[in-house]
């Protein structure tokens, strides 16, 4: 999902709207040629799924450095690190990339799990908090408790950065569009109401998830705005690209 955000952001970008998007990379190294591209679209860029291990961590800097980009990472192992040694092929992840020019108004917070990314902007009139959040897929009644919590981290958030404009984007693993509504969408929808988050105006209805198979398609990656639907100028989902290899679109 692609935005342009609204005026409180022009001081920071040269008086330009500045553009957020997210998207889930599946697979940074599989898929940098498209993640290069679409840098080129974005000024700040939330991703999941990157598969690197922390000591991995540099190529997606060094990457996101050549492009003019600064990063914060997290990796499925942040808190429990694996070595060299111990490892196999990677998953999970989230990280945020904003371009190079708008670093004076960034500061990097610890805040949240391995799944969640938190930066503030030094913005007019008001500052901006961006969560990026990479929510954990369906599965077992341990994955459900896993989501459940990672949204009382969310929540803990608005509550920390309640006189920031606050906005919360990733790969929420959930729709709220889908028809015949599973028991993770109903719980994605009252964990947003129950915090005051909600879908920009004009929100579009185009699906941003497709299943390799073909068959199966849904609208599960999301920028939420807490307590603010006008915040945001424009909304925008793309369209699949032949370079991308992720089955997620932006």
């Amino acid at each position: 999902t692609s935005q342009s955000l609204c005026e409180s952001a022009n001081t920071s970008n040269n008086g330009k709207a500045t553009v957020i998007s997210s998207f889930n990379v599946e697979n940074f190294t599989t898929n940098a040629v498209y993640l290069s591209e679409l840098l080129g679209n974005v000024d700040i860029l939330a991703i999941q799924e990157h598969w690197l291990w922390s000591f991995e961590k540099s190529k997606l800097e060094t990457f996101a450095a050549e492009r003019d980009f600064c990063t914060t990472i997290k990796c499925t192992d942040e808190y429990d690190p694996i070595s060299n040694r111990q490892r196999m092929r990677g998953w999970g992840g989230c990280g945020i990339l904003w371009r190079a020019h708008l670093d004076q108004f960034v500061k990097i917070h610890n805040d949240g799990n391995e799944r969640i990314c938190v930066i503030t902007l030094d913005t007019k009139p008001k500052p901006i908090c961006i969560v990026a959040v990479y929510m954990p897929c369906t599965g077992s009644k341990e994955y459900d408790r896993n989501y459940e919590q990672c949204f009382d981290e969310i929540s803990e958030l608005t509550i920390k950065f309640a006189h920031h404009t606050i906005i919360v984007l990733g790969d929420l693993n959930a729709s709220l569009i889908r028809k015949q509504k599973t028991t993770r969408d109903k719980v994605f929808l009252t964990s947003i109401q129950e915090i005051n988050l909600c879908v920009p105006r004009n929100y579009p209805s185009s699906h941003t998830f497709f299943h390799h198979n073909d068959k199966a398609s849904s609208q599960i990656d999301y920028i939420l705005a807490f307590n603010d639907s006008n915040f945001f100028i424009e909304t925008d989902i793309y369209c699949m690209s032949p370079l991308n290899l992720s089955s997620h679109v932006p």
